[in-house]
């Protein structure tokens, strides 16, 4: 009773906060659209970085509520479509700056033109989380590689995320999506919700999703959700 107390009181918390932060972020990022559109060259730079930051600061603010929202919802029923090819060049583009840190390569050639039954923002928060991961798992590796695939299978989506990354043990992997799980030695940085935020998400909206992992030789993360018309 205790614990299940503790979950509902941080799925709350989480929610409170990520909505409050998102309010006092909103200007923030109408100043960042108002500077871009300077005629001076190194103000727009500046507005384009701001509005940037301010975007990741949403998304991560989106995966909290995400996170706070799904906790007990059950089945979600949703009309809403998704391009996933849109939502994956989304995600690339704002985590440009950690594959180059990392230097590491990012294939996309595997993703076809499928739709999910998931609304956008769920998604990107859903990828964001399984790529960033994958990527800072990489960190020193010999081999740093992430290949995304997606396409239809039956009436699903699957969506595979695959890395070139130090991979898991089955121990580490059977707790992987638990709320702050951090496997023993990992130097990784990271709030320890994002794997159990995308497992809420996929559940809610009557997917699934597991991993396949090799210590030493790598992880792939798949995830199968429903499949949208994109017609």
């Amino acid at each position: 009773m205790k614990a299940a107390r503790a979950r509902a009181d941080l799925d709350a918390f989480a929610g409170r906060i990520a909505h409050d932060m998102h309010n006092l972020l909103t200007p923030l990022s109408m100043i960042g659209a108002q500077v871009r559109t300077s005629p001076d060259a190194g103000m727009k730079r500046a507005g384009e970085r701001l509005e940037r930051t301010t975007r990741r600061a949403f998304n991560l603010l989106d995966g909290m509520l995400a996170f706070s929202r799904t906790a007990n919802a059950g089945y979600v029923s949703t009309s809403e479509l998704t391009p996933v090819p849109f939502v994956v060049a989304d995600v690339a583009e704002d985590l440009q700056g950690l594959r180059e840190q990392i230097q590491a390569e990012l294939d996309l050639n595997g993703v076809e033109n499928v739709c999910v039954a998931l609304p956008r923002g769920l998604l990107y928060v859903l990828l964001l989380n399984l790529m960033s991961n994958a990527f800072k798992f990489m960190l020193g590796r010999a081999t740093r590689r992430v290949e995304v695939l997606a396409h239809a299978s039956g009436d699903r989506c699957e969506l595979v995320v695959r890395d070139t990354g130090p991979g898991m043990s089955p121990e580490v992997c059977a707790h992987i999506f638990e709320a702050f799980y951090r496997a023993p030695g990992s130097k990784a940085s990271g709030s320890g919700i994002g794997l159990a935020t995308v497992q809420r998400i996929v559940h809610a909206y009557g997917g699934t999703v597991v991993v396949e992992s090799v210590p030493g030789q790598g992880s792939a993360f798949t995830v199968r959700l429903p499949l949208g018309d994109p017609r």
